[in-house]
């Protein structure tokens, strides 16, 4: 078991965000806090029901929180940092905020910088630190409520692109109320000089962070996630965005995108692309397209799309294992076309002694003819 309670005794706590916080001490209580009024059931902890820190002041420099239903609830809360030192303290509510209870940490293993945290259920959470004096960062995970918290392995390590850094960090984890569904943000840092040149993984859950599944990768710092977009998106932006844009191959811009990700895939590097393309009703589709050094995984967004289905789901993914070219005899200048697949062969025989294509494969825009497959 990690960590050691504190005693905390907070008879109250009121925060005005007027400009000014005003503290009224109202109750005592030992390792429970009591409110004098419940806080209204939503999202996020309410201000005014926050545990006080156990320290001089009782102020958090930081804090996260969340419910999970409308009796559990979870809040986590941190110290300022001194050379790479900080303590975070845990406490869940089983009573709509009424009452707070301080669980066990891992501050006598781990009292480092926390990125986040997040609570699936009343039993299994997380704490995501930074990466610091170990290049993976750490992920504690409790199964219990916080009784005991055991280091956690996404077992990624093997999977990072050839020009991963290793210097890699949990940025988020959010769970859907306590259905077991999660996402998880994890950065990954390229090499170079630069702290932000990296990639983002998303990994989902569907078993309160049991196992973790990768779903798509983008640049850290350049795009919004497809389902962050507005719905109004459109052209000008995607072009100052540069998203590759194709117009029923009337108009095409930023070809250097398309490139791109082809040069880095060829090369075994991490890839990532976003594609805009229209219907022949004038919608656009929006794609992104990623490769992880080992998989291909293309996420598409047909919300913008009036003729996708009012039942169909908008954002949909799909993973491949090779990036396969549709004709290895190609003519000298000629456009060259890919497929993904999860076979390298694509063909399939006809009754009359022909080839078509094998079903289930995934489109891709073609690069430029002067970059060169290996």
């Amino acid at each position: 078991m990690f960590g050691k309670k504190h005693s905390i005794n907070l008879r109250g706590m009121i925060l005005l965000i007027v400009g000014m916080c005003l503290f009224t001490l109202v109750s005592c209580a030992s390792q429970t806090v009591q409110l004098s009024d419940a806080p209204p059931i939503v999202s996020e902890v309410e201000m005014s029901s926050i545990p006080q820190a156990p320290w001089e002041g009782g102020i958090w420099l930081a804090s996260q929180s969340g419910f999970t239903s409308n009796q559990e609830g979870w809040f986590i809360g941190s110290s300022d940092v001194a050379m790479g030192h900080q303590e975070n303290y845990v406490y869940l509510t089983h009573n709509g905020g009424e009452t707070w209870k301080e669980t066990n940490n891992v501050n006598d293993v781990w009292p480092r910088v926390l990125n986040c945290g997040a609570f699936a259920n009343d039993k299994v959470g997380f704490l995501c630190f930074r990466y610091d004096i170990e290049n993976l960062g750490r992920i504690y995970r409790t199964a219990d409520g916080g009784k005991t918290w055991s280091q956690f392995d996404l077992g990624l390590v093997w999977s990072l692109p050839a020009n991963a850094e290793l210097c890699c960090e949990v940025r988020s984890i959010r769970f859907d109320g306590n259905s077991g569904n999660g996402t998880l943000e994890y950065f990954v840092k390229f090499s170079g000089d630069d702290p932000d040149n990296g990639s983002i993984i998303t990994l989902t859950t569907s078993d309160f962070g049991a196992i973790w599944k990768s779903t798509s990768t983008r640049p850290a710092t350049q795009l919004r996630a497809l389902a962050d977009l507005p719905a109004d998106y459109g052209k000008e932006d995607a072009i100052a965005d540069g998203v590759y844009v194709n117009i029923h191959g009337s108009e095409e811009y930023n070809q250097n995108t398309i490139d791109s990700f082809y040069t880095n895939a060829f090369a075994g590097l991490a890839a990532f692309m976003r594609t805009m393309e229209y219907t022949d009703e004038g919608d656009t589709i929006i794609s992104d397209y990623s490769f992880n050094g080992k998989q291909y995984t293309v996420t598409t967004d047909t919300s913008r799309d009036k003729f996708a289905g009012a039942d169909s789901e908008k954002i949909t993914t799909a993973t491949y294992k090779y990036l396969v070219p549709f004709d290895h005899t190609r003519p000298l200048g000629a456009l060259e076309t890919y497929y993904l697949s999860n076979n390298l062969n694509i063909f399939t025989g006809t009754g009359d002694g022909g080839t078509t294509l094998i079903e289930g494969l995934g489109r891709i825009p073609s690069p430029s003819d002067d970059v060169k497959r290996p």
